[in-house]
């Protein structure tokens, strides 16, 4: 499996932070809960559409025709909200994920279908990409 890191909810930093460090900190981070490999690191903001196009492509590069996404996060990291916009980006056929502040609310797989990539993503209570060749 190839790991992208994907931070999600940029535009509640402040933009005196620094892209550099906040990389090197989260690529340290990941290291630390034993994530050793890391393909690429994406920061994006799914409601303002920022790093989208950058994060999709890496997916299908990734992933292939026929791979699989899986995605994984804390809950209420914006995961739900991320597969809603790549679903929109890329075309994709999807039921609108429910996004709400309150934790637990999508559970389960959800299967995404693009154009160009069949992606399935299975939803788990910063959000990590993990892309399988199938």
């Amino acid at each position: 499996p190839r790991v992208v890191l994907v931070v999600t909810k940029i535009y509640l930093l402040t933009s005196s932070l620094s892209p550099t460090r906040l990389e090197h900190w989260i690529r340290q981070r990941a290291r630390e809960g034993g994530i050793n490999k890391v393909s690429s690191l994406h920061m994006v903001s799914a409601l303002r559409d920022w790093g989208l196009k950058n994060l999709v492509d890496n997916i299908v590069d990734l992933a292939g025709p026929r791979g699989n996404v899986w995605a994984v996060g804390a809950q209420n990291a914006g995961k739900s909200t991320l597969i809603n916009s790549i679903g929109k980006y890329a075309g994709g056929k999807i039921t609108h994920l429910t996004e709400a502040p309150v934790p637990g609310t999508t559970l389960g797989i959800v299967r995404v279908e693009g154009s160009f990539v069949v992606l399935r993503f299975l939803l788990v209570s910063i959000c990590m990409l993990i892309c399988t060749a199938v």
